[in-house]
């Protein structure tokens, strides 16, 4: 779960409405920290072989079927999501990888 202000939201939730998309093959979601909320979510998809999707298209997809505090505060293309040897997200690894990336 992620924390976000009041809100406890979801990762698999969000996960299912980005697979609905049409150019996204597989996705996970992460919590973020946030110096006001705690925490937000933050997405990670694997795009298609030859779909031409930019991240504004998926982010405004999305706006569209989930509630304010379960908006993405930003999404990332990655080639693949790191699974463990039983198929679950490794999230922390990822959670890891994008406050790296954020910090620089």
């Amino acid at each position: 779960m992620i924390k976000s202000g009041f809100h406890q939201v979801s990762p698999t939730e969000i996960e299912s409405v980005l697979c609905s998309h049409q150019a996204i093959e597989d996705a996970a979601v992460v919590g973020i920290p946030d110096s006001t909320l705690g925490e937000v979510p933050y997405g990670l998809v694997v795009i298609k072989t030859g779909s031409h999707v930019t991240p504004e298209n998926i982010l405004c997809f999305i706006s569209a079927r989930l509630a304010p505090q379960k908006q993405l505060k930003g999404l990332e293309f990655i080639d693949k999501i790191p699974r463990s040897q039983f198929g679950k997200i490794e999230r922390k690894y990822l959670k890891n990888h994008v406050v790296q990336k954020l910090k620089k």
